[in-house]
């Protein structure tokens, strides 16, 4: 045993040595790669940098070459702009010369200008003056022909004025009659209207309260809709709830065989492990107790030397790592699948208020496009009744037009546009001549009535007494009242009056 643990320490100082031989190899042949890398780098710059200065030189060559050239043009164009500044010098001595002719021209074309807007002036004052003389004429000619014609015109009117006088006094009396009996109407109306506004706001009020009773009940039907939906969507959630349970139920319930299969398996291990070591404290005993025969047995078999045993070694430590590496890994996707699930059900939790809101803004936009479409069906309603009344309108007038084309027709024919409206016509002329008659009639019998009434309210037959007298001497035919001496004339002015001079009347200024 002390040989076999002696071997053992020096087998594995020597696996220690191998293993630090093995780590310096690899490090020395790094150094050497490396070094190799920088070598080959330095000679790939070095070869880079002598075609850069190649290159270089090259273009020195080019820009010595140039710059010969850019030389000469410079010689030339210093040539060139000698020759420039004397044509510059002549032409600005040129143009001096110009600018003072051009002044001297301007100043004769200014006064030749101040001339000519003299005379412009002149010419048109006296224009002014000839328009206007010519205006003066025309309008004293329009004065004289427009007070000719107002004399004309207060001649003719004097005459209808006469005729109008009387018409219009029983005009006046009978529209007072009208006025009083249109005011009865009025106040009958009026108050027709009165009561009929009281009924309608009381039925306004009626229809406000009936409005306000099915607005609440619309409003209590969309909350209980909306509640209802909240409902449904938390039932739906407690269902996914429920079944997810029972999903991992179910998983349980298939590990619980396997779980019992194992518990078994690691109980008869344990058992087992406990046997062993009862029998390893046995030989222990046995081994350290020298009166004992037979306490320690020699192996069978050959031992294997220290490179099979090294190459066993490398065998086992590269399993052991390959089983680490395929531990670690499992370890990884475990971590990775935990911190998922975290993340799935943190997102779901808080995914269960978003939903609660989304619901209730689905909600509300199910309520909005139902009063949208409710709008639009009545829209499309009253949009079709207005299509059928502008069809029937428009049947109307195609059935107004056939009639106009055939009235036009018999028109050119020489025939009435038709029957219908010859009747019409006959009637209306005959109800218009009886309504004449009738005015005619009572018109007279109003005459009558105020000719036979005097002014304190008697009727009475007799023939009236003229109040007043037409002179003959006058222009205007007007009526004079006799005075208090009537029916005799006043007196003819006496001889007093030639001391009193008429007044002069200013003349009249256009």
């Amino acid at each position: 045993m002390r040989q076999s643990h002696r071997h053992r320490e020096e087998l594995h100082t020597l696996r220690c040595l191998t293993q630090i031989k093995a780590d310096e190899r690899e490090q020395k042949s790094r150094d050497r790669h490396r070094a190799e890398q920088r070598y080959n780098r330095i000679k790939q710059e070095v070869r880079g940098k002598s075609l850069v200065i190649h290159e270089l030189k090259k273009q020195n060559q080019e820009v010595q070459s140039r710059l010969g050239v850019f030389a000469k043009l410079y010689d030339n164009i210093k040539g060139d702009r000698n020759k420039c500044m004397n044509l510059i010098q002549m032409a600005s001595q040129r143009t001096a010369e110009m600018r003072e002719k051009f002044k001297i021209l301007d100043n004769e074309i200014e006064i030749l200008r101040t001339n000519a807007i003299n005379k412009d002036k002149l010419l048109q004052k006296s224009r002014l003056k000839h328009f206007h003389s010519h205006t003066v004429r025309d309008s004293l000619r329009n004065d004289i022909s427009k007070v000719t014609q107002v004399l004309h015109e207060m001649r003719q009117k004097r005459e209808e004025q006469k005729l109008n006088l009387g018409r219009l006094t029983h005009m006046i009396n009978y529209h007072e009659q009208n006025l009083l009996q249109m005011r009865k109407s009025h106040d009958n109306a009026v108050q027709s209207r009165n009561d009929r506004g009281v009924q309608l706001l009381e039925r306004e009020e009626e229809m406000c309260i009936f409005y306000e009773k099915v607005n609440v009940q619309e409003g209590l039907i969309r909350d209980g809709n909306i509640e209802m939906q909240v409902l449904e969507e938390e039932t739906c959630c407690l269902q996914m709830i429920t079944k997810e349970e029972g999903r991992q139920t179910d998983l349980r319930r298939k590990l619980v065989p396997c779980q019992r299969r194992l518990e078994g398996e690691s109980t008869m291990l344990q058992i087992q492990l406990s046997e062993c070591k009862e029998r390893m404290l046995e030989l222990e005993k046995a081994l350290e107790d020298p009166g004992q025969e037979n306490r320690a047995r020699e192996l069978e078999g050959n031992d294997p030397s220290p490179v099979e045993l090294i190459q066993k070694i490398e065998q086992l430590e590269v399993g052991l790592a390959e089983r680490e590496e395929l531990l670690l890994e499992k370890d990884l996707v475990f971590e990775q699948v935990t911190r998922l699930s975290q993340r799935i059900r943190a997102k779901a939790e808080n995914g269960k208020q978003d939903t609660l809101q989304l619901a209730k803004k689905v909600n509300e936009l199910q309520g909005r496009i139902k009063e949208s479409t409710r709008r639009m069906m009545a829209v499309v309603s009253e949009l079709s009744m207005r299509q059928a009344s502008a069809m029937t309108l428009q049947q109307e007038l195609k059935e107004r037009e056939l009639f106009l084309d055939t009235c036009h027709r018999r028109l050119d024919q020489g025939l009435p546009p038709s029957e219908d409206l010859e009747l019409e016509c006959q009637h209306i002329l005959r109800d218009e001549q009886r309504r004449r008659a009738d005015q005619q009639e009572k018109d007279r019998l109003v005459e009558e009535e105020e000719r036979s009434q005097l002014p304190s309210g008697v009727y009475t037959t007799a023939e009236a007494r003229p109040n007043a007298y037409i002179p003959l001497g006058d222009t205007l035919p007007l009526p004079k009242p006799y005075g208090a001496l009537a029916p005799f004339k006043p007196s003819e002015p006496g001889t007093n009056i030639r001391h009193i001079r008429k007044p002069e009347p200013k003349p009249i200024e256009i």
